[in-house]
């Protein structure tokens, strides 16, 4: 655990959530991390991995109800990390994958 005082947040590394998949292509859904996460995060810290191997993928995580469209695109077999706010209540964030089976997200550490 990291602690940063001024700002009133500690990180929790995890060791990788279970590997999840977006349901549909090229569209925002919502992933509930309630059983990945304690109800007093504020920050969850995001781990985007493309498998696809020939291809560049379009991908993104956001806070629940946003409507920024934070996009970006990776190469195959490029490791990206992002970090985005995680709703103290819902405990859900919104994640985009142009192409569902090409992209995996876990969710590896947290600020509360």
């Amino acid at each position: 655990m990291i602690s940063n005082p001024p700002a009133g947040l500690a990180y929790t590394e995890l060791a990788g959530s279970q590997d999840h998949h977006a349901v549909g292509a090229s569209a925002w859904e919502a992933w509930d991390i309630s059983a990945i996460v304690p109800a007093g995060a504020r920050v969850v810290e995001v781990m985007v991995e493309n498998i696809a191997q020939a291809a560049v993928l379009t991908f993104g995580c956001r806070d629940s109800g946003s409507a920024l469209a934070r996009l970006t695109q990776h190469d195959a077999t490029v490791l990206k990390t992002m970090t985005m706010l995680c709703p103290c209540t819902l405990q859900t964030i919104e994640i985009y994958a142009q192409m569902v089976a090409g992209t995996h997200f876990s969710i590896i550490g947290y600020w509360a």
